[in-house]
């Protein structure tokens, strides 16, 4: 009896649990927080004690990804199955009009908005606007950000717990943004709702920050957006021992390596915008908050408003990123065949930023939301009057139309153009050039970075013609084979904004605001020169230079010297880095370096007529001999020692064949021979920020350092080269030695040809007047018997 009692004394109990947690109203229950509270009861000295900082509410996930709650709130992700063991389906062109690239936020890390806000943030909140599509239904708030106005929640999205779990990782931060009459009145970049994500280590230093990679402005739909952020191994979790200082704490942020943007680097941080807009260099000079972590900064910069919602984020594989180029055809929209975060509403820069494939159709020319139908002639003319007045459609846009035109009907990807188009947009282009300096505008005025770009694009009728290499000609990039046009005119007025170094004495560089009206409040202005402006200069001379006259050209040669002088002596450190501008006190990062050393003749074999070098040869034995440089001359900084077949024309004499490089001084880079400067730089650049001549799109200077052998000896002052002629195979010619001197500019001396051997001492019969070498013997007479 006693049992039955207590037995339905116990089912009572549990039935009366069950009806509690039914009627529950939040489903995801607070272990720790009740915890906490028996463990207060129990001891009821411990309420007495300060109370802990309440634990933040974690979202729960359902096992196939599908649902998401948070308290009230629910995320559904529609398209993904409702029952474990049912595959995800395959993307299709519809997973592109929500997800930027296709790639979903699906088993993520849901960061609600309520985490992270400081209370009198939590006033953005708009529980009306919430994330409704055909992928995503969600009850979270979005967070509304009006225009001109942009909000960095108060507490980190990652803390610094979990990124000591993070580091040496890469993760991915997805974001739906809804915009309702953005992005008016600026140039795109400078307009269009974005994110910026912002590393901080546990000393509250600024250690890394990563801007979003889209710009989509005007009026358009929930989609999704995200932004891959690295983690670096050295990020530190925990304070350092000695207390930081104000001067630390304020201290520049340590650059960490940069992405790989190719040609549109150039419009991250520290960078010009555009030329045309020189105070919004720096898209991150804002106020943060107090302690490490990963912050983010929700940036609506102009006008309307923009919904930012269901924040989340994952760790990826480093080979999911841009970086890997593979992986780019795997991200190109099949709807309309570009690579644009959101192709449907993104304006042509973007559908053009990450490149094209050759592989599907670029149906976007044919007309988007926002894209007119560029292949029709009217249409396009519409579209040149429209954007003549922001500076990224015409550094980003407008210069590849001639590429775009040119190569898409060779690869048959582009819509057919209308008869006339490309005389159309050449008329177009050519009243976009400022006949009194013969550059390309924005906003009527000269533009230095979209002249170089234009020039490169659109009327690049060959490559950079160069001393040791045939002429390459490049119809693809010019419309209708038509040259620079007002070259001479062009190049004179570049000329005339170069800056001098200190005294006035020497050539320097050009800096980004060469051709913009005075501004004292500008900082800057009257420096001798930046990276980007001297890269695009440079450039834009080199291209230009076979249409000068002879006078003219020497006037350019010249100036390309001071620039690589200035950049080699002031920017590049004797560590190999670089920095951006002439009185940084840090590197930062590493645009515009290779672009530049590319156009300049710094690496190319030439030769400038001068005398053959005086060295020292001895020999060992007939194959085997030592090469010294007892004098070297002041102007000459290295002899290059060079091993071929006797045959080959020394013409012909290349990197390849060199086996030794006599180097005297090493005290700094410009005493070095330019190879050898070239592999310090390329270490350094590589080490510090992952960049490399190929990653940078360099190719001669790739080359030119995959030629040079690394068996080559480098000698260093007072020493010889020790080189050992190997016989020649069978059938080939003897190999020879050549030597010449050369400057640090690259050019050389003409050739020394080093001697062959002497041939050996003859030997006198015994009993001729002959005396025999110390230490040998004389041959046997020819009829002498045999030893026995």
């Amino acid at each position: 009896m006693k049992r039955q009692i207590v037995m339905a004394l116990l089912v009572l109990l549990v039935c009366s649990m069950m009806r509690v947690v039914a009627q529950a109203p939040d489903p995801a229950i607070d272990f720790q927080a009740l915890l906490a509270t028996e463990g207060a009861a129990a001891n009821p000295d411990a309420t007495t004690a300060a109370p802990a900082e309440p634990v933040a509410m974690e979202p729960e996930v359902s096992a196939t990804g599908r649902v998401v709650l948070y308290g009230k709130d629910r995320v559904d992700n529609l398209w993904v199955p409702d029952r474990r063991g049912q595959l995800l389906p395959a993307p299709d062109a519809g997973f592109w009009r929500c997800f930027m690239h296709g790639q979903t936020d699906i088993f993520t890390r849901i960061v609600p908005w309520q985490i992270v806000l400081a209370s009198e943030q939590v006033e953005g909140l708009d529980g009306n606007i919430t994330v409704d599509n055909k992928f995503k239904k969600s009850t979270l708030p979005s967070l509304c950000v009006a225009g001109g106005a942009n909000v960095v929640p108060a507490k980190p999205i990652i803390g610094l717990e979990q990124l000591e779990k993070l580091r040496g990782r890469m993760i991915r931060v997805f974001i739906w943004i809804k915009g309702k009459d953005t992005g008016a009145g600026a140039a795109l970049w400078h307009a269009a709702p974005t994110v910026s994500l912002h590393l901080k280590d546990a000393n509250d230093k600024l250690v890394h920050e990563a801007t979003g990679i889209f710009r989509t402005r005007g009026t358009f739909p929930w989609f999704c957006y995200y932004v891959d952020m690295p983690i670096y191994v050295a990020l530190k979790t925990t304070p350092d021992v000695v207390a930081t200082t104000t001067d630390d704490a304020a201290a520049p942020a340590e650059e960490a390596p940069a992405d790989n943007l190719g040609s549109f680097a150039d419009l991250l941080k520290n960078d010009d915008g555009g030329n045309g807009d020189p105070e919004q260099i720096d898209d991150f000079q804002l106020a943060l908050p107090t302690g490490g972590g990963l912050y983010i900064n929700l940036n609506n910069p102009q006008s309307g408003t923009a919904w930012f919602a269901d924040l989340s984020w994952k760790e990826i594989n480093p080979r999911d990123t841009f970086a890997n180029v593979m992986m780019k055809e795997q991200r190109v929209d099949p709807q309309t065949g570009s690579l644009a975060p959101n192709p449907d509403y993104d304006e042509l820069p973007m559908h053009i930023f990450f490149g094209l494939s050759k592989n599907t159709p670029w149906n976007f020319l044919g007309g988007t939301v926002s894209l007119p139908n560029l292949s029709r002639n009217q249409q396009l003319e519409a579209y040149m009057e429209m954007v003549e007045g922001d500076w990224m459609h015409m550094l980003h846009a407008v210069p590849y139309l001639v590429y775009i035109y040119n190569t898409g009907r060779i690869l048959k990807c582009s819509p057919a153009f209308e008869d006339g188009w490309s005389q159309r947009l050449l008329q177009r282009l050519q009243s976009l050039q400022d006949p009194r300096t013969g550059l390309w505008t924005v906003n009527d005025r000269p533009n230095l970075l979209v002249t170089r770009r234009i020039i490169e694009n659109s009327f690049r009728t060959r490559n950079i013609q160069r001393s040791d290499r045939p002429e390459h000609l490049t119809p693809w990039l010019c419309v209708d084979n038509t040259p620079v046009p007002m070259a001479t005119q062009l190049c004179e007025n570049i000329l005339k904004v170069q800056r001098r170094d200190m005294g006035g004495a020497k050539l320097a560089g050009w800096n980004i605001y060469a051709f913009q009206p005075d501004d004292l409040a500008a900082p800057g202005q009257d420096n001798r020169g930046d990276l980007c402006a001297t890269d695009a200069a440079v450039n834009t001379l080199r291209l230009a230079l076979p249409l000068l006259p002879s006078t003219q050209q020497k006037e350019v040669q010249d100036a390309i010297y001071g620039a690589w002088e200035f950049v080699m002596g002031r920017l590049v450190q004797p560590n190999g880095l670089w920095r951006q501008q002439d009185g940084d006190v840090r590197v930062s990062h590493p645009r515009f370096f290779y672009s530049f050393i590319e156009a300049t003749p710094w690496l190319e074999f030439r030769q400038n007529g001068d005398a053959a070098p005086t060295l020292s040869i001895d020999y060992i034995t007939s194959n085997h001999l030592r090469i010294g440089w007892p004098k070297p001359p002041s102007r000459y900084v290295a002899v290059r020692v060079y091993m071929a077949p006797g045959d080959l024309p020394q013409s012909d004499l290349r990197e390849e064949h060199i086996v030794a490089i006599i180097q005297p001084n090493s005290s700094s880079l410009l005493a070095f021979d330019p190879l050898l400067a070239m592999q310090n730089i390329v270490k350094a650049g590589r080490e510090r920020w992952g960049v490399t001549p190929e990653s940078e799109d360099a190719q001669y200077t790739a080359e030119k350092l995959r030629l040079l052998s690394p068996k080559v000896q480098v000698v260093p002052r007072g020493k010889q080269a020790d080189i050992t002629i190997p016989a020649p195979e069978d059938g080939k010619a003897a190999n020879k030695l050549y030597a010449a001197a050369i400057t640090r500019y690259g050019e050389m001396t003409t050739w020394f040809v080093v001697p062959d051997a002497p041939p050996p001492a003859p030997v006198a019969p015994v009993g001729g007047d002959m005396m025999m070498p110390p230490g040998d013997m004389a041959p046997p007479p020819a009829d002498m018997p045999p030893p026995m």
